[in-house]
């Protein structure tokens, strides 16, 4: 969320449809690509809303042209879920805005599964377009498409062996 909350205009690459995250996790900066969709989406907004404004200012402004506080984001959430008739279980229980960027991994690694891409050698690029160190900072997500898709963590298994750690393990060190 922060890093929508923190994008700046001159962040945004319209031309080639392509984000700079400047303030990301471990002080790391990372280009996203914008799929065909949401690039579209991406011109239609700068043009409505950003006719006037300087590439220092928020690409998703508040009202007084600053960034949205978390909280914001978070009571907006909570609108939508209560609007389309989701439950909240409680904060920290979720759904969670966190949540989508769970299921954006894990869906990739299913379409990529069924289009018989290869997992093994496309884990590494997910890995840094989430903003992760390693792969193995992307491990919860492989650990939630496990139950559904194993013949997918088997492949990874063989081909990794232990590089990635099981969650017990390495939620029993914290």
């Amino acid at each position: 969320m922060s890093e929508a909350i923190n994008l700046k205009l001159g962040d945004v690459d319209l031309g080639r449809g392509i984000l700079l995250i400047s303030e990301a996790k471990n002080e790391k900066k990372r280009y996203v690509p914008l799929s065909e969709d949401v690039w579209e989406r991406f011109r239609f907004y700068y043009h409505e809303i950003h006719e006037n404004s300087t590439s220092d200012d928020c690409f998703f402004p508040n009202a007084r042209r600053g960034p949205h506080h978390p909280t914001q984001i978070y009571n907006r959430f909570r609108e939508a879920l209560w609007h389309c008739g989701i439950e909240h279980k409680g904060r920290g229980y979720g759904p969670r805005v966190h949540d989508f960027r769970h299921t954006f991994a894990v869906r990739s690694m299913q379409k990529l599964e069924k289009t018989k891409g290869d997992i093994v050698t496309s884990l590494p690029y997910l890995s840094t377009y989430l903003g992760h160190s390693d792969i193995m900072g992307s491990q919860l997500y492989l650990r939630l498409i496990s139950e559904h898709h194993p013949e997918l963590i088997e492949k990874l298994c063989n081909y990794l062996g232990d590089t990635i750690p099981t969650w017990e393990a390495n939620h029993n060190e914290n």
